[in-house]
Formats: structure tokens, sequence, C-alpha cells
């Protein structure tokens, strides 16, 4: 996807204006190399810091004069370096980066997240020792995913918060099943099985059923 060129931001850059035309003109290169870099605003190659002699290849130009516009651009303050590397980036193709990222964790309805929240809950109360909640809160990844699932659940498989509630609480509170759904996925999977169950007395329904039974066959004897 071509992205729309920002004029406004090209002029509206004091350090960019104090400099020569001909590192104006090296920027204007260099933004075009970091716009198809991966990753994405960093003068990088296949992974890896692109030096001196290779820009000035890459932008056709003596390596001196390239130097020097170099230093010029980094004198005003026009990009910055990675601290761990020192690869040269472009601050605001980064500050883009991370809108992006943040736009997609609200994209989590706050119910999604209040009924994640509440199956956790209960595989806390049921197995406080659990390593399943440990890796919860270790991994943001992880805790998203969860969140995700529930957002399938409630929107792609047309449930309701409310019945969402209502069989997590009955499949956390049943012996058999709450050793089994560990999770939103294993819940999204199992859960018109767990509906139907719920309303039928289930696992714990046919148990009693037997227990009453042997109970019976016990007393005649």
């Amino acid at each position: 996807m071509i992205e729309k060129w920002d004029w406004s931001a090209w002029h509206s850059e004091k350090g960019l204006q104090l400099c020569s035309l001909e590192a104006r003109g090296l920027w204007f290169e260099i933004l075009g190399i970091m716009a198809q870099a991966k990753p994405k605003g960093c003068l990088v190659s296949n992974g890896k810091n692109i030096g001196l002699e290779e820009l000035a290849k890459l932008v056709n130009d003596d390596k001196d004069r390239v130097e020097k516009a170099l230093a010029q651009l980094e004198h005003h303050g026009i990009f910055s370096r990675l601290v761990e590397n020192n690869t040269i980036y472009c601050r605001r193709m980064y500050k883009k980066k991370k809108i992006k990222k943040e736009v997609v964790k609200k994209t989590h309805d706050e119910i999604d997240v209040k009924l994640t929240q509440y199956l956790i809950n209960w595989i806390t109360k049921n197995d406080p020792d659990s390593h399943i909640i440990a890796r919860l809160k270790e991994e943001s990844a992880l805790q998203d995913k969860w969140v995700e699932e529930c957002r399938r659940l409630r929107v792609l498989d047309k449930r309701s918060p409310e019945l969402i509630k209502n069989v997590i609480t009955w499949s956390q509170k049943n012996s058999f099943w709450k050793t089994n759904i560990r999770s939103m996925s294993k819940l999204r999977i199992q859960f018109d099985t767990l509906r139907m169950q719920s309303k039928h007395g289930g696992v714990t329904g046919v148990q009693d059923f037997i227990r009453k039974r042997q109970a019976r066959n016990n007393a005649r004897i």
C-alpha cells in the first residue's frame, strides 16, 4: 500500500529546513528505503544496517558527500539511532507503528475483557497453583488471544454475554468440566455441549442418577 506523502510534516520540520538541499535530498532517498525496509522505518537491508558505502551506492552519489550530508542530518536531529545496534531510524514511522498497535488493542470490547477475566478468576479459584494462570500473567500476547477468542464466541458464534457468563459459571462448578475447560479456546470449542448439559444436568446429573441407582441396588441387597 502506497502511503500518502505528508508535505505539511516535511515543511514543518525546522531541523530539516536548516539542512542543505543536498542533505534534504539524501533524507528523501533514505525515507524511501526505510518505507520498504523490515522493520519499517529503519535504515536496514535484509535485517542488517546499511553502511555508508552501501548507502552511497543506493543513492548513486559520492561516499564523502553522503557522509557529510548524513552528519548534517544527524546534527539537526532529523533521525535517531536504536540504542541496541546504532541503527538509523525515522521517529515518525516508528510512531505510526506504535499507534497501529494501540488501535489493535482497543478493538477488544470491554465485555470480552470482563468475561475473560471472569473465566480466569474461576480457574484461579479452582486451582490457585495453575501454570496456565502463571503464563497469562507473564504473556500479554496470550491474554490478548483469550480476549480475542471470547470476542469470536460472542460475535461470530452469536452467543450473548449473559449466556457466556452462565456457561462459564456452570462449567467451573462442575467436577468434570472444571478440569477440562482451562482456557477461552476450550470454552468456545465445547460451548454447545456445555450449554446443553447445563440445561439438563449434564455430567453431574448422570453421576447423581448412577449413585442413586447404586444406592437402591445396595438397599435391596
